[in-house]
């Protein structure tokens, strides 16, 4: 079991869901009208607290839990079952009211049918964990990958038929649904009648925090969209949905792969402090190289991005995505703190640091939106990440004895490099004549020569470092 093989196996899944997002992107936003994924991203507010509450940690405490018997599977198990039945029931309760607080009628239908997705997707958690736990990513990302390509195909052909926001919704179901079954169908473990109290207080022991951590995170993840939506209306709230994917796509798709990879790894080795530092270091380093250039460069180019690849109904998503692209690096560099709390057992520091941000968080979106509307929002996101991140990183190097040039020394090469390459775009911009497409390409082959010579420059060990981990053997 190695860090690198869990990362090529999670990148080939991750391969698959990019492309089914930049299907998304790109065709399905051009057949289905800003309002529908407006009405979507209000269900998302729901959906998105019962995605978390569905486990409430418990999945996470199965790999990293130090031995792990059958009395602990089985009782997650049935307490991930009754959860997810509660949740469904919770939802259908509450999705009048919310039809009513964002005075859409349509909003109860959609949620009666997510709901369903919950009880569908706990009973599959554990089977999951289980292959976590001992490093089996080549056949989840078969499991992914199919249950993601078939979602997609159902959502591109009710979207064809004019299915507006339920091809979006057939597409959440489908994905659960196959996952599922998919899972049920290649894991070798079967639940067994049995749940142990005790088995549920130790698991708890280290779930608890995380599941803190995760209800704080869903607040000041929502509590945006919910600003703009009861503050700005459905529509904006589409292209503010809209711009947060487009920041999400790449954040998704890095830091999803960093923390499922070494988590497993790190919780198996969580007694060799050396080791975890090392592992952390460079992973901060490679993750900061491929997040830094994709990152500043959507931040300058947005604007031209949305005009060329999603036309002008999306306008409003390009200033958005300003100051949401730089939020996007953010993410993914403090991402890598996450395996090292969860790895070592710190899950309450991540819970007194959700606790500390997620106020801050929501008092910048209420003022932002109030004084620069989404923009502005967008804006106030920006500068109280910019906050978080130091306290994230200072507790995460002091748990691996990491000091502050050893970080510097991993992370400024890459960042430094695009500041650099997004200024000089900027800078390009207004001496070129050309419009649209033609300005797009050309700014962005200038920006992708300047970070090339960066990397040539500055960064020679992370670039032979990224093509080790992707075409040959890591080193150990």
């Amino acid at each position: 079991m190695s860090a690198a093989s869990n990362v090529r196996w999670i990148a080939v899944t991750q391969v698959v869901k990019i492309g089914s997002q930049l299907v998304n992107m790109f065709v399905l936003t051009r057949l289905i009208p800003p309002s529908e994924y407006g009405l979507m991203a209000m269900a998302g507010i729901a959906t998105n607290l019962a995605f978390i509450l569905r486990d409430m940690g418990t999945a996470a405490a199965i790999i990293q839990k130090p031995e792990l018997h059958e009395n602990d599977s089985s009782s997650v198990f049935w307490l991930n079952m009754i959860g997810g039945l509660m949740l469904m029931l919770m939802l259908w309760l509450a999705a009048p009211f919310m039809a009513s607080t964002f005075h859409e009628p349509r909003l109860t239908e959609v949620l009666w049918v997510l709901a369903i997705t919950f009880p569908i997707a706990a009973s599959s958690m554990v089977h999951q964990a289980l292959l976590e736990r001992v490093s089996r990513f080549r056949l989840i990302a078969g499991i992914e990958s199919a249950a993601s390509l078939l979602s997609l195909v159902i959502a591109l052909l009710m979207a064809f038929r004019g299915a507006g926001v339920w091809s979006l919704t057939a597409q959440a179901v489908m994905t659960a649904a196959c996952t599922t079954l998919l899972l049920w169908r290649y894991s070798p473990w079967r639940p067994k009648m049995l749940f142990d109290r005790a088995s549920v207080r130790s698991v708890f022991s280290f779930s608890g925090a995380m599941a803190g951590n995760q209800m704080a995170a869903y607040v000041f993840r929502n509590a945006d969209s919910f600003v703009v939506g009861k503050m700005l209306g459905a529509t904006i709230l589409g292209n503010y949905s809209l711009a947060y994917k487009l920041m999400l796509f790449p954040v998704q798709n890095i830091s999803w792969v960093a923390v499922r990879s070494l988590f497993p790894v790190m919780s198996r080795r969580q007694d060799d402090q050396a080791y975890l530092a090392s592992l952390s270091l460079r992973s901060l380093r490679l993750i900061s190289f491929v997040a830094a250039p994709m990152m500043f460069g959507v931040a300058s180019l947005s604007d031209l991005f949305v005009t060329v690849f999603l036309g002008p109904k999306w306008s409003l998503v390009g200033d958005i995505l300003l100051f949401l692209g730089l939020v996007g690096y953010l993410q993914v560099i403090t991402s890598i703190a996450a395996p090292v709390f969860m790895a070592l057992g710190k899950t309450g520091w991540m819970l007194r640091l959700s606790l500390i941000g997620t106020p801050l968080y929501v008092i910048g979106y209420v003022l932002g939106a109030r004084q620069g509307g989404a923009e502005g929002l967008a804006m106030a996101y920006l500068a109280v990440s910019i906050v978080m991140a130091f306290p994230t990183f200072h507790f995460a190097c002091r748990l691996i004895g990491v000091r502050l040039k050893q970080f510097l020394s991993a992370l400024l090469p890459s960042l430094l490099s695009g500041v650099a390459m997004m200024f000089c775009i900027l800078a390009c911009r207004g001496h070129i004549a050309a419009t649209g497409t033609s300005l797009f390409v050309l700014l962005a082959g200038i920006g992708l020569l300047f970070w090339l010579m960066t990397v040539v420059l500055f960064q020679r060990t992370a670039a032979k470092e990224f093509f080790r981990l992707a075409f040959k053997r890591i080193k150990k």
